[in-house]
């Protein structure tokens, strides 16, 4: 027993740091198994069950639901189309977010003042700037017919039409994610070894040549690391869609999420919810390893140079 407590006590001794940051986060990670990852694990295991009902006892039915989902055209159709409206909202806010990065990263005084009024967006409860945002699309009485009216136009019903809803979707996710993707940017803007670019005006460079073969590559783990949050937010919409055209018209606007949300919540069909989550999580994942394997080989392709 003694030299058990003596080994204990060398033990504790030689890994004190350890043992500390293991107290620390003992609390916090034992919070997300049971608050996040015991629901996802179970999500994810309902994708090979037939369940329809909440009365109804689930029974295993293998791949049945990965079927059902690549051999519904409103399935498929809902991820193609979150793919191209995400991307677009994606595309739009990190265009944007740069250029508003780079006029940002020019200004000496009340940077910290203009960065907050950019952010201020991306901390809005989504629930009422969506419905602020409505108020602009209504038909009578909504600001921009009223203006469109003023101009001598005919007023416009928004919500009957697939293209210009998914217009004000992109529009208003720009909007919304705007703030983020400027500090990401300004980020790796200021992460540029400011030497270099001296380096590489004193030989010659343009603005364009020192930007995109000097900036570029110094800043390509912040820029890898914002594709992989567009891609996961692209695939993840949700909030636009479902406050400013839930799903309308006709089903048009209709994205992966929120028909998860409406097999798993209005129809009760978990199995199949369970399976288009599954499906969601393995393209988010393939994405994120191809984005990671090139980073690691342009990495070690400028180790190699060097």
């Amino acid at each position: 027993m003694a030299g058990l407590a003596k080994k204990i006590k060398n033990f504790g001794k030689t890994h004190r740091e350890g043992l500390t940051a293991f107290g620390l986060l003992a609390v916090p990670i034992g919070w997300w198994l049971v608050i996040g990852a015991y629901p996802i694990v179970v999500g994810l295991a309902l994708g090979f069950m037939d369940w329809k009902g909440i009365n109804v006892q689930p029974t295993f039915a293998g791949f049945d639901n990965f079927i059902r989902f690549f051999t519904d055209t409103l399935w498929t159709s809902a991820l193609w189309r979150t793919i191209y409206i995400g991307l677009l909202c994606f595309i739009c806010s990190t265009v944007l977010g740069g250029l508003v990065a780079l006029l940002l990263n020019s200004v000496r005084k009340g940077q910290g003042i203009f960065r907050a009024i950019w952010y201020f967006p991306s901390v809005t409860v989504a629930v009422a700037t969506s419905q602020i945002f409505n108020i602009l699309l209504k038909f009578d009485g909504g600001v921009i017919n009223n203006i469109i009216l003023s101009c001598g136009g005919e007023p416009v019903y928004w919500q009957y039409s697939t293209g210009w809803m998914i217009f004000w979707i992109v529009v208003y996710s720009t909007w919304l994610g705007l703030g983020g993707s400027t500090l990401m940017w300004l980020a790796a803007l200021q992460s540029v070894d400011a030497s270099v670019i001296e380096a590489a005006k004193l030989d010659g460079c343009n603005r364009f040549q020192t930007f995109w073969k000097i900036s570029v590559p110094q800043m390509m783990p912040i820029i890898s690391f914002m594709f992989i949050n567009g891609f996961i937010a692209a695939m993840n919409v949700y909030e636009t869609v479902m406050f400013i055209s839930g799903g309308g018209p006709l089903g048009s606007t209709e994205v992966l999420a929120y028909k998860i949300m409406i097999a798993g919540f209005w129809d009760n069909d978990f199995g199949l919810a369970g399976g288009a989550s599954l499906i969601v999580m393995i393209i988010t994942v393939a994405f994120s390893a191809v984005v990671f394997r090139n980073q690691i080989r342009s990495f070690k392709s400028m180790e190699g140079m060097a």
